[in-house]
């Protein structure tokens, strides 16, 4: 008998910007400026390299692009609860899955098999968490944090229009302001930990 649990682990943002400090106080450290965003030219302060936080804030994401204290944020960077993962029945939505159920993976070889689920992770959305809505020129449309990786490693919200993503070609790009109170990210058993989510390959920050 298999027995299926939840792991409820943070999907974090990756390593800490350079130059901030942790107080090794985590309420502390993710305290933010409620009315200061950053991350955007248009949103920042017009001093010259001003980041438009103030003395002991950094402009950390990429999830939110906000201004936190410090260093131990655990920073969203996946799904929406409604993403689509394809699973041999057919796609179910990230929130109904459960550890060793099993899903579409790829092999080193970049073939689909299927594999049971090592992990799922669930973490609260910051108030200004933000996604990325790709839409492709195939007509397929991913949402998810801006940090969440590509198939190949990238980030989506670094995907310009007219750049190369799972076998076609970026149509748009538009970032939105996230509607759910928790974020999900999943990690199929296997060597690559790629999944595909609303019809478009990606990988996992669980790794």
């Amino acid at each position: 008998m298999v027995v299926l649990a939840l792991v409820l682990t943070a999907c974090t943002g990756g390593s800490a910007p350079p130059g901030s400090t942790s107080t090794g106080d985590t309420a502390v450290d993710c305290e933010t400026v409620p009315d200061r965003v950053c991350g955007n030219a248009a949103l920042q302060d017009t001093v010259p390299g001003d980041t438009g936080c103030p003395e002991g804030f950094s402009c950390w994401g990429p999830s939110a692009f906000v201004c936190y204290r410090g260093t131990e944020c655990n920073l969203p960077i996946c799904l929406p609860p409604g993403a689509a993962i394809e699973t041999p029945s057919g796609p179910r939505a990230v929130r109904d899955l459960r550890v060793g159920d099993w899903i579409v993976t790829a092999d080193p070889e970049g073939r689909a098999v299927v594999a049971p689920l090592a992990a799922l992770g669930s973490a609260f959305a910051p108030f200004h968490h933000e996604i990325v809505r790709i839409v492709l020129h195939d007509g397929r449309t991913v949402a998810a944090s801006p940090g969440h990786p590509t198939a190949d490693g990238r980030r989506l919200g670094d995907l310009r229009v007219g750049d190369e993503l799972d076998g076609s070609w970026v149509a748009s790009a538009v970032q939105e302001p996230y509607g759910y109170a928790r974020t999900y990210d999943l990690l199929p058993s296997g060597p690559t930990g790629l999944y595909l989510a609303d019809g478009i390959w990606l990988g996992s920050t669980l790794r």
